[in-house]
């Protein structure tokens, strides 16, 4: 079982049907027309709801909860091959993302936001040496999590090979990129771009496996961007200005 905090998080996990709800907890004197649209969705859904003491609330639960804890069942996870199969279903070149040893909790969750806010059609995580999907990752995603299909992946090689295999163009972004970002167009067979660790980047290994990687220019002085601020610019960019 896992626990989802956060009201905007509670309602999307709720709005989505993969997982099993098992009951919702509610502190009780919580009030608000967020807070009245999970009671009725939950309801509607026939999810179990407990109201729960302030005291016994407060000890129990995360203070970032705002007053409403939803307890579900394991997370769905999907192969690449089906989000390949779901973007060209659709008629959109594939937009993939692959996560390597992304460490920050913050950072995973705005990554992910940012991703299902620009119509990212998956995000592939390795199992290990990485941030994990926890309910502080899917509150700080403010539940979007539940609006894209995820990876958890032993080896991002193995993805990567999929990925060759339907001819998605696998690309890194990296400080010293072999490419300007503002070149860069994206063709009919998509590309699944990979984020490096914040402190080292992208592993050697998954550079080899690279076509091409991509450079944000930036002002003279500027060393560095965040990775969650680099791929928000990269994915504006690739997604919404650079088709080819």
């Amino acid at each position: 079982m896992q626990k989802v905090i956060g009201r905007n998080a509670v309602l999307e996990s709720l709005r989505s049907n993969e997982r099993e709800f098992i009951r919702l907890y509610i502190r009780e004197h919580t009030f608000g027309e967020k807070v009245q649209e999970i009671m009725d969705m939950a309801a509607s859904k026939n999810v179990p709801t407990e109201f729960v003491s302030q005291k016994r609330f407060d000890s129990h639960y995360n203070p970032r909860s705002q007053g409403v804890v939803l307890v579900v069942g394991k997370r769905v996870f999907f192969p690449v091959l089906e989000m390949i199969k779901n973007a060209r279903s659709n008629h959109e070149p594939p937009f993939i993302l692959l996560l390597d040893r992304i460490q920050d909790v913050h950072n995973l969750g705005s990554i992910i936001r940012t991703a299902a806010a620009m119509g990212v059609h998956g995000i592939v995580i390795p199992r290990h040496n990485s941030a994990q999907i926890t309910s502080d990752v899917e509150r700080i995603s403010e539940g979007m999590i539940n609006r894209l299909m995820i990876c958890e992946s032993s080896n991002l090689k193995n993805e990567i090979k999929v990925l060759k295999e339907k001819d998605v163009e696998i690309v890194g972004l990296k400080m010293d990129g072999k490419e300007d970002l503002r070149d860069f167009s994206i063709d009919e067979n998509g590309i699944a771009l990979i984020l490096g660790n914040e402190a080292e980047g992208i592993r050697h290994g998954l550079l080899n496996e690279c076509d091409t990687t991509l450079k944000i220019p930036m002002s003279e002085g500027v060393e560095s961007l965040n990775v969650a601020v680099s791929f928000g610019i990269a994915v504006f960019k690739i997604k919404f200005l650079n088709r080819g």
